[in-house]
């Protein structure tokens, strides 16, 4: 049985009876039912068309109430044209407020809920810093409880409908790049600690033994000078030459030792200022945590020029102990020599990495004493006695060129020509 389709006057007579916009609406539904959804279907569709669309409709909760709002303004044109009679006074002021309500909802921007999102990003992560907790793990943890956020604040947002796509695009899209910054940040910061903290250990013990040399070197004066008196019958005194003697050879031997130790890299800086003043010095760059003259196996000390090279003894050597100093626990060993026009660097192969396994390294501690310098090329020569570029962009190594020379001369005069 087909249903009979109402007359204009009986629409007019149902939407006349309604008392507000939304039951006009729900009037005109009831009396067309190939009419688009009313506002009660929507409404209790709402959860759905905000999660990702609803299936009879193309569009968002507001854009459906607006195109019923322009449906019921059509009918009441209609009934006004047909003489019959008008709607009320009330529902038409309603209907033109539905109306400009649905005109000015602004949609939130997806960077503005990112950068909010983002910003409470920023804030946890300045809370990781400061309690030097591991980064990656809890940024990452940070990252899933961000897009699970971002999903909720996104459904709370009224006469917004957010696809997945687009929850995924904000997701990553907006904040992503921020949380690598962070994580790098972070990173960056706790290499940073333990670099500063293993720099004020080595600064410590260069301190502690100046301290012991200049103890040492102040007792032997006091008793050179005991001894002298008792020699010209001043005085008596337990202590002898050899007394003295003994405590020259102990300052003399703690001298070495201070020597033989890593040069902390915040002294570079100086030493790197001193050669700006007078060009030409020469820096000796020693990395590696084990002396070179003490076994890297058994502590011994070492006097062999080949057992120096190597960083273990014979008798070690003999029994295949393996040597802590290898290609992936140390660093290389070398000097550098600022002429202000051209770097120089020579590997002095003492059993470490070599320049060119350690070149990113190398330039890194170039950067950081202030020598890495616009225009200014750096030239090293390798353990096999070749002269060869180390190429920097940026502050960073970016590879190597061939120069292919055997003495220092060359080299520089290749420098300055290119």
């Amino acid at each position: 049985m087909t249903k009979k389709t109402p007359t204009t006057s009986e629409l007019i007579s149902r939407i006349s009876r309604a008392p507000n916009v939304s039951l006009l609406v729900d009037a005109y539904d009831a009396a067309i039912e190939d009419s688009i959804v009313s506002v009660h279907r929507v409404k209790g569709t709402e959860w759905q068309v905000w999660h990702g669309g609803w299936s009879g409709f193309s569009g968002d909760f507001f854009e459906v109430r607006a195109h019923l709002a322009e449906d019921a303004e059509e009918i009441l044109d209609r009934a006004a044209a047909a003489e019959i009679g008008s709607a009320p006074a009330m529902i038409q002021q309603q209907a033109q407020q539905q109306q400009a309500c649905a005109a000015v909802v602004r949609t939130p921007s997806k960077v503005e809920v990112a950068k909010a999102e983002v910003a409470r990003l920023e804030a946890r992560c300045a809370v990781l810093r400061e309690e030097k907790l591991p980064a990656y793990d809890l940024l990452r943890e940070c990252r899933a409880e961000r897009i699970s956020a971002v999903s909720g604040e996104l459904d709370a947002c009224p006469g917004v409908c957010w696809t997945n796509e687009e929850r995924a695009e904000v997701a990553a899209e907006e904040a992503d790049a921020r949380l690598d910054e962070c994580i790098d940040d972070h990173h960056e910061a706790c290499l940073n600690l333990r670099e500063e903290q293993d720099e004020d250990d080595a600064a410590q013990a260069c301190a502690d033994l100046l301290d012991m040399i200049e103890g040492t070197e102040h007792l032997q004066s006091l008793v050179q000078a005991s001894v002298d008196r008792a020699a010209a019958g001043l005085g008596s005194t337990t202590a002898t030459q050899d007394s003295v003697e003994a405590l020259r050879l102990h300052a003399a031997d703690l001298r070495r030792q201070l020597a033989a130790m890593p040069m902390p890299v915040p002294m570079i800086q100086q030493v790197a200022q001193q050669q700006q003043a007078n060009a030409g010095a020469r820096l000796t760059v020693i990395t590696n945590p084990t002396p070179p003259t003490h076994c890297s196996c058994c502590g011994r000390r070492l006097t062999d020029h080949v057992s120096v090279r190597h960083g273990i003894g014979p008798i070690c050597r003999a029994n295949s102990a393996a040597p802590t100093r290898d290609l992936f626990t140390t660093r290389s060993d070398y000097t550098v020599e600022d002429l202000l026009d051209v770097v120089l660097v020579v590997d002095l192969d003492r059993g470490g990495r070599s320049v060119s396994n350690d070149a990113s390294g190398v330039i890194d501690d170039l950067r950081k004493a202030g020598l890495i310098r616009p225009g200014v090329p750096v030239v090293y020569r390798d353990s096999s006695g070749t002269w060869d570029q180390l190429r920097v962009k940026e502050g960073r190594f970016s590879g190597f060129s061939s120069v292919g020379v055997l003495t220092r001369e060359e080299a520089i005069a290749w420098a300055r020509a290119n």
